[in-house]
């Protein structure tokens, strides 16, 4: 046993030896190389700094009108976000095109928002990121008594008396505006007195008073106005009938069919299978958004809207439903591989921070593999450049000593010493590092064996 004691502590007492040389060196070489260690050092800065490798904790999200699914969704994710250490905050709002207008405005601190698919320009989109569609928005059109004589309701047949199409500047309203121009309707909506203007959260207490007699809604099936006017027994549901005309006519738009009695089972509504046309809930943020936000987003996304739902099949969502605002990097990667895995295994911040640390190391890595060669070469370089200006010294002295002693002139002491004298203050000179210590130990001894030389000759000349 003792001498496995011995053993270990001899182990040990080198081991410690060779981490105090190593520690040495590395000081020592940032000590000769203390430019080059500054640089790498502010571009190892710059780029964990653009990279930004640690997320916020607090990030503000533009929702809904309240009681609209996109209201109860983003709560949803709000308390998603809080399992994960990251406060969500969530700001009303009138719907889709005020989303669309806080997350595209950069004095505004919302960046993210659900924007419906088919409100966006190429040119509104400038400086957004989708991270996908998230759930289906369809387009109901609830009606009163009065149905026309032809065999399938268009909403414009309803122009003429009391209707709520959005307000103005909502999605439902764009929407509403380019399907009847679809069925030839010219007139700009904002001029048709008989349009509601009642808050959108009144819409099926309006119509149960007879205040309007229908009801265009772009919203998910568990909004509480669609569930309210579904409950209505006097609300008929407009079947369209022509939706596939609808979805090629408007490519963001999909179509969804309500089988007989699945709205309501016990009274058989609808009495046959409808189609429905439906948009898209898409996830939009701000292009500035941190990736690992992005990514939270996105698994947000999968855990509240990848199970089967009333028209979703499941893990149908999050999916790229709608090209008009350009897919995320993030959200690329995320549709191909799937969660990084750290994410699986850690907490957010600390998952988000290592992975993000991973992928910003593997450039430095790739260039350390191809410098540390040269890194580890400069010192060599040094020494050697400084071991030929010593050898050139010592030439050149050699040169001069046969001068001087083969050829000794006394009337010239004064420039003898003069010109040793020039050369000892180019060796004083040199930057020594202490791979060259012993060459220039010897050079300098040249140097006083040289002068002592020379003042003993003179002496012994003077005696003479």
């Amino acid at each position: 046993m003792k001498i496995i004691s011995t053993d270990l502590k001899e182990h040990a007492l080198a081991l410690l030896e060779n981490v105090r040389d190593g520690a040495l060196c590395v000081v020592r070489f940032c000590r000769e190389n203390a430019i080059l260690v500054l640089v790498v050092l502010m571009l190892c800065v710059a780029s964990i700094w653009y990279a930004k490798p640690m997320p916020p904790l607090h990030v503000v999200m533009s929702g809904g009108t309240p009681g609209t699914s996109y209201a109860l969704m983003a709560q949803k994710y709000a308390d998603y976000f809080a399992q994960n250490g990251v406060r969500l905050e969530i700001e009303s709002s009138s719907g889709a095109l005020e989303n669309l207008q806080r997350v595209r405005d950069p004095n505004d601190r919302v960046m993210a928002g659900f924007v419906q698919s088919g409100i966006a320009t190429e040119t509104e989109a400038k400086g957004l990121l989708s991270l996908g569609s998230i759930d289906y928005e369809p387009v109901w059109f609830f009606y009163r008594d009065g149905q026309p004589v032809k065999s399938f309701v268009e909403v414009k047949d309803y122009l003429s008396q009391p209707i709520a199409l959005g307000n103005a500047g909502s999605g439902t309203r764009v929407l509403a505006s380019k399907l009847l121009k679809l069925t030839g309707m010219k007139q700009a909506l904002d001029d048709n007195p008989h349009i509601s203007t009642l808050p959108y959260q009144d819409y099926a207490q309006a119509f149960a008073r007879g205040d309007i007699k229908s009801v265009l809604i772009v919203d998910g099936i568990e909004s509480e106005n669609v569930q309210a006017l579904l409950k209505n027994p006097d609300v008929n549901i407009t079947d369209f009938v022509r939706s596939d005309a609808y979805t090629r006519l408007l490519p963001f738009l999909q179509e969804l069919v309500v089988p007989m009695g699945g709205l309501d089972l016990e009274r058989n509504i609808p009495a046959h299978d409808i189609k429905l046309i439906a948009t898209t809930t898409n996830l939009v943020v701000d292009k500035d958004l941190h990736p690992a936000i992005q990514l939270l987003f996105l698994q947000a996304a999968r855990h509240i809207n990848g199970e089967k739902s009333y028209f979703a099949k499941q893990d149908e969502f999050p999916s790229v439903k709608d090209g008009t605002i350009p897919q995320s990097e993030i959200a690329r990667q995320f549709y191909a591989n799937g969660v990084p895995v750290l994410m699986n295994y850690l907490p957010f911040w600390l998952g988000a921070f290592l992975g993000r640390l991973f992928w910003l190391l593997i450039p430095f890595a790739t260039i350390a593999a191809f410098t540390y060669p040269f890194l580890r070469s400069l010192p060599t370089i040094r020494s050697d450049r400084l071991r030929k200006q010593i050898m050139a010294l010592h030439v050149e002295l050699n040169a001069y000593e046969v001068e001087i002693f083969r050829f000794y002139d006394p009337s010239r002491y004064a420039s003898y010493v003069a010109q040793l004298e020039k050369i000892e203050k180019r060796v004083l000179s040199l930057k020594i590092i202490p791979a060259v210590a012993i060459d220039y130990s010897s050079l300098c001894s040249v140097i006083d064996s040289a002068r002592n030389r020379l003042n003993a000759t003179h002496r012994m000349d003077a005696q003479l």
